[in-house]
C-alpha cells in the first residue's frame, strides 16, 4: 500500500465517520460562556497594595534624606587654621611621593636596555655566520 492509497482510504473512512453536530450545540456553547462570564469576579482590589508600597518606599525616602541632611557634618570654626592645616600636610606630599618612587625610578635609569639590545643583536649575527660559513663554505682539507 503506498501512500496515496493510504490516504484515499483514511479520507473514506473519516467521511465515514463523521457526525454532524446537535442542533443544541450552539445553545449550549452560548450558555456556557455566559455562565462563565457570570462567575467572573469584578476588579480585584490588588492594586491597593501597590499603592501603599510605593507610599511607604516614597516615605522611606524621605526619612534617609533628612537622616542624611541631619547628620552632615558641622562646618569649621575658623577657616584659617583649617587652611593653615591643609597647607602643612600638603608640604610633606612631595616627599612621600619621592620617597615610594626615588628609589623604584633609580633602579630603571640605571639599566641601558640599547645596550643590552645592541650586545644581543651582535651575538645573534655573530651566531648566523657561524651558522652560514659551518654549513655552505668548503672545508679545506689540508
Amino acid at each position: 500500500m503506498n501512500t496515496d492509497d493510504l490516504e484515499d482510504e483514511l479520507r473514506r473512512q473519516a467521511a465515514a465517520i463523521r457526525d454532524e453536530p446537535s442542533p443544541d450545540l450552539a445553545a449550549r456553547i452560548s450558555a456556557a460562556i455566559a455562565a462563565a462570564a457570570a462567575e467572573t469576579p469584578g476588579p480585584r482590589r490588588g492594586r491597593a497594595w501597590g499603592a501603599w508600597a510605593g507610599i511607604g518606599g516614597v516615605a522611606a525616602a524621605a526619612a534617609i534624606v533628612g537622616a542624611l541632611i541631619l547628620n552632615r557634618p558641622a562646618p569649621p570654626a575658623d577657616p584659617r587654621a583649617e587652611a593653615a592645616a591643609l597647607t602643612q600636610e600638603m608640604r610633606g606630599v612631595p616627599r612621600q611621593v619621592w620617597a615610594a618612587v626615588g628609589p623604584r625610578a633609580e633602579a630603571v635609569l640605571q639599566q641601558d636596555p640599547l645596550r643590552e639590545e645592541t650586545t644581543a643583536l651582535a651575538s645573534d649575527a655573530q651566531a648566523a655566520v657561524g651558522f652560514l660559513k659551518y654549513n655552505f663554505l668548503p672545508v679545506s682539507n689540508g
